[in-house]
């Protein structure tokens, strides 16, 4: 009797022990790796920037005179550079200043004087100041300030090469918005109407020198990197 009592209970011990074992089988969980996160970039609109850009723009060069044919539509690209500084005036409000000068083929021709002119902006430049309202990842600001503005007329008719050129200065205004790429690296899409009243041009002897009024319509993009 206690023989088949002994066998009795260890068959009843290990029967309980596959069990439990089948039971911590199924209860296994199977690893699984973190997922991980890139950190969104600290927004921080204060400091001082380095920028590149480049952009088209349409405009009108104006002869202020009465004759015909002489204003231009000028169309073409631009490329520049541009530093500046941020900071806050508010808990939100950004103030700033910045600077920019660029490389320009905004130009156009056609007939004046019984013969032909072209019309070309060769480089442009600004100091603006900045209105920004810190939104987290954007900064959607407003501009506005001075610029100047160097431009080329050449003409076919009288001796060869008839050429003048002037330098405008002018005001300049616009909007854009700012957006955060990484904690140094911004990226920057801007709109500016700018209006240089007019300059005269003198030409080599010839004819009436001209005056001549610019505007223009720009849209830019580019990058800035925050130095400090």
């Amino acid at each position: 009797m206690r023989k088949f009592l002994k066998v009795t209970t260890l068959s009843a011990v290990a029967a309980l022990m596959g069990s439990s074992a089948v039971m911590a089988a199924d209860m296994v969980v199977p690893y699984v790796a973190p997922t991980t996160y890139a950190p969104a970039p600290v927004t921080n609109w204060d400091g001082i920037f380095v920028g590149v850009f480049g952009g088209g723009g349409v405009g009108v060069a104006d002869h202020t005179s009465l004759v015909p044919g002489n204003d231009f539509s000028l169309m073409g690209m631009l490329v520049g550079v541009s530093i500046g500084a941020n900071m806050y005036l508010s808990d939100q409000v950004v103030g700033g200043v910045e600077a920019d000068i660029a490389w320009a083929n905004l130009t156009g021709s056609g007939p004046a004087g019984g013969g032909t002119s072209t019309h070309t902006i060769n480089w442009t430049g600004s100091l603006r100041g900045v209105l920004g309202y810190d939104a987290g990842m954007f900064m959607p600001y407003l501009t506005g300030g001075v610029a100047l503005a160097s431009a080329t007329r050449t003409s076919s008719v009288g001796p060869q090469p008839n050429t003048a050129s002037a330098t405008h200065f002018g005001y300049t205004v616009g909007a854009g918005v700012e957006m955060a790429a990484t904690d140094d690296l911004v990226v920057d899409l801007q709109y500016r109407y700018t209006m240089y009243p007019g300059q005269v041009y003198v030409w080599s002897g010839v004819g009436v020198d001209p005056t001549i009024a610019m505007s223009t319509h720009t849209v830019s993009a580019g990058l800035k990197w925050q130095i400090n």
